[in-house]
């Protein structure tokens, strides 16, 4: 088991183009890359998440935020990711909470779904771990081979000072990483926004809570965002998820012919064009709508009363920057996620700084202001 940890916990990145993508869209903390390969697992830079919260690492992190070049600068957290994580955007005094949460996250999401030979009880009893490391209980042995998950669920709580309200909101995490480990397809819209509501709203109310932001407006606009980008993140992942036979369409938006037996996805391959289209286009465009309603988040932040407020919301609005444009992309061409991840190139960099600069500097409208 302890190798199996170490695989599926690995910091490296799972993608073989690592090295060469720049992608700049945020989808979901938890969130995961847009484009893993479940067979390609070489490590990048060979950091394991059990090893991310010794010093050694802290000291990498860090001069990879001091760095010059824009990747290093912007992919804090030493796998590759599709988001900024721990940015030098994100002030100082929470830079060290989000990378613990950010090891939990990346950890749990490998956990869930990651390869195919660990069985659902097998990866239910890994999380288990995480969330006995964060409510600090049943602690493990230091020759248990899982003692470190319990430890990086630890070190979170820690990070949170054990606040109630933030732990519980990392539990919600956890709960949609179990669903992920014993995987059944969607019912209907309500169910996947249940999921997104614990998949990814989470995230954002995490990083507001450390900040001490807590009113409801802000928080309503962090889940849209939150929400959007994840179903975007499905949109862009189609070829994957369908490949695992995770289905993220719900059921009832099913063309005929699409039937769910013993965990396989039978019909894919007799849909038409227009079939496919409909289903990457249907989640990008809910994906939109929803960070279109949190689009005054950035602006909001801006106007508070906390250090770093400018920095942090330039840091959301380039996430959502780059969430939009992924979005955009599928409705441009929404048979391309059934094939590979649409990915933004060095282009689309300049735009996104600029997107991020007018979300972040624009005043917010009567009924948003500062709380």
């Amino acid at each position: 088991m302890g190798n199996q940890i170490n695989k599926w916990c690995e910091g490296g990145d799972s993608n073989p183009h690592t090295l060469r993508r720049q992608d700049l869209n945020l989808v979901r903390l938890p969130i995961s890359p847009p484009s893993r390969d479940r067979h390609s697992l070489s490590a990048a830079t060979n950091l394991n998440c059990i090893e991310w919260g010794m010093s050694t690492f802290r000291q990498d992190i860090e001069s990879r935020m001091d760095s010059e070049r824009p990747a290093p600068a912007i992919h804090g957290g030493g796998h590759y990711e599709n988001f900024p994580v721990a940015s030098w955007l994100v002030p100082q005094s929470i830079r060290p909470a989000v990378l613990s949460l950010y090891r939990f996250a990346r950890c749990g999401d490998d956990l869930a779904d990651e390869g195919d030979d660990l069985s659902a009880q097998e990866r239910t009893d890994q999380l288990q771990c995480l969330e006995d490391g964060l409510l600090d209980r049943s602690p493990r042995a230091e020759n248990d081979p899982t003692r470190p998950l319990w430890n990086i669920g630890q070190r979170l709580a820690v990070e949170f000072h054990h606040d109630s309200e933030l732990v519980s909101q990392a539990l919600a995490l956890l709960s949609a990483f179990k669903q992920d480990a014993n995987f059944q397809p969607f019912p209907d819209w309500p169910s996947v926004l249940d999921y997104c509501s614990r998949s990814a709203n989470p995230v954002g109310r995490i990083v507001l809570g450390l900040l001490g932001v807590k009113d409801a407006d802000s928080l309503a606009q962090s889940d849209s965002i939150c929400t959007g980008l994840q179903l975007i993140n499905f949109a862009q992942d189609l070829h994957e998820d369908l490949g695992r036979q995770r289905p993220t369409i719900p059921v009832d938006q099913w063309p005929p012919g699409l039937t769910w037996s013993a965990q396989r996805l039978l019909g894919l391959d007799a849909l038409s064009d227009q079939e496919r289209s409909a289903i990457s286009r249907s989640l990008a465009e809910r994906g939109l709508a929803c960070l279109d309603r949190g689009a005054e988040l950035p602006g909001r932040l801006r106007t508070m009363d906390f250090s770093g407020a400018t920095r942090m919301a330039l840091e959301i609005g380039l996430t959502l920057a780059g969430g939009r444009r992924v979005g955009r992309r599928i409705l441009e061409r929404p048979l391309v996620p059934w094939n590979y991840s649409i990915r933004l190139g060095t282009a689309d960099w300049i735009a996104l700084l600029w997107e991020s600069l007018h979300l972040g500097f624009r005043s917010p409208s009567a009924g948003s202001q500062k709380p």
